[in-house]
């Protein structure tokens, strides 16, 4: 008889069983996932036994997708990597890393779910570091920017302040399915010992923590010693950061463009001085601050219509090609030459020099699984999400 573990129930909450394989499966993901996760997917098991993963979809219109496609066995004859492995990778092998990964996602971003093509509405967790537990719940809109919305430290909490924000907002169709809904995550979540609160008192000592909320909002936290040693700000805020990237990116021509990039220079000499002396908490704050830029989905359309014009492709195969070599670049700890990358347009610019001081930073604070992530992710950084099992051939 398989032997399975049942989710920590309380007051004998009777949810179904998520067996061993099940969790093993999970596990190739290999970034630690909570128990809040196995026992959302047994309450939602409970609530559609045929189809789990589309128990929010009547409500909220959210499709249960990333490692809980694990879980729906979706992972079965293929060869699934992700980018901790040191071999080479497999071709065509789905890369479990970029599975339901969106355009403004960080590394410390994991998809859990799942809205509209649209919006591209989704949610995940969230780590601070690549080996341990998420700290909190996020909610982005792809479509709308890069801000990631903190609903709580765990997905109840989570899933129902988003239903009680379409409630407010009158998107909510079934209004008894969706109280119904409401009741099971209050009842099942404080049953199960999980905060119902935004902030929960784990949050709250995160907050305390953090260093930097970035452009996304979510926030980063590095070890600062006594001392103040691990951190130190940068001397431009959010808003003057992003008027000096949207000047690079909305350049007329070269010229223009490596005008404009002057003052970026000066920036990286600082981050070079910052992580010389310790302090690579301000290489991570401008490396992610590059890549959530908002204004790159803009230079993205342009550079489309303006291959297009020229009849050439708009595949992203040059750039990628570039791009990779720039990754060999960056890891044999090399400046960055202007002249050499103009040819790849200000995003893909930008994209490079967020390389450079991510994979830095991540690599300082131990936390190389991150780089790896970002790495891969702008190689294949899309508008759309990709779902990596679909058309794929199984091994």
């Amino acid at each position: 008889m398989e032997m399975v573990t049942r989710a920590k129930r309380r007051t004998g909450q009777n949810l179904p069983a998520v067996s061993v394989a099940q969790r093993s499966a999970a596990a190739l993901c290999a970034l630690p996932l909570p128990e809040d996760f196995f026992n959302f997917w047994a309450l939602c098991t409970s609530m559609n036994p045929q189809s789990p993963h589309e128990a929010l979809l009547p409500v909220l219109g959210l499709e249960l997708v990333g490692p809980f496609d694990l879980l729906r066995g979706r992972h079965k004859g293929f060869a699934v990597v992700t980018t901790c492995a040191e071999e080479e990778p497999i071709e065509n092998a789905p890369n479990l890393d970029l599975h339901w990964r969106f355009y403004y996602d960080p590394p410390e971003f994991q998809t859990v779910a799942k809205g509209d093509a649209e919006s591209q509405l989704h949610l995940g967790y969230y780590r601070d570091t690549p080996n341990e537990l998420p700290v909190l719940v996020g909610l982005s809109s792809a479509q709308s920017g890069c801000s990631i919305s903190v609903l709580g430290d765990n997905l109840f909490c989570a899933i129902r302040l988003l239903l009680l924000r379409q409630k407010r907002e009158g998107r909510i169709k079934d209004r008894t399915k969706a109280e119904e809904l409401e009741r099971k995550l209050s009842q099942i979540g404080t049953e199960l010992g999980y905060s119902t609160d935004q902030k929960s008192k784990s949050l709250k000592a995160r907050d305390r923590k953090v260093v930097s909320r970035t452009f996304h909002g979510a926030g980063i936290v590095v070890p600062v010693d006594a001392q103040g040693v691990g951190y130190r700000e940068l001397p431009e805020s959010n808003a003057s950061l992003q008027r000096m990237l949207a000047a690079i990116v909305k350049s007329e021509d070269d010229a223009a463009r490596l005008q404009a990039f002057s003052p970026l220079v000066e920036l990286s000499s600082l981050v070079e001085f910052a992580n010389d002396e310790g302090d690579p908490g301000m290489g991570l704050e401008l490396g992610l601050d590059l890549f959530l830029h908002g204004s790159e989905r803009e230079a993205e359309e342009g550079e489309r219509q303006e291959h297009q014009l020229r009849g050439e492709s708009s595949t992203p195969s040059s750039c990628r090609q570039k791009l990779c070599m720039w990754s060999a670049h960056v890891d044999r700890g090399r400046s960055l030459d202007l002249k050499r990358t103009e040819s790849c347009g200000p995003r893909k610019y930008l994209h490079k020099m967020s390389a450079r001081f991510l994979n830095m930073a991540y690599s300082l604070l131990g936390r190389v699984r991150f780089g790896r992530i970002i790495t891969a992710h702008l190689v294949t950084r899309l508008s759309s999400p990709t779902d990596q099992f679909a058309d794929r051939r199984s091994k």
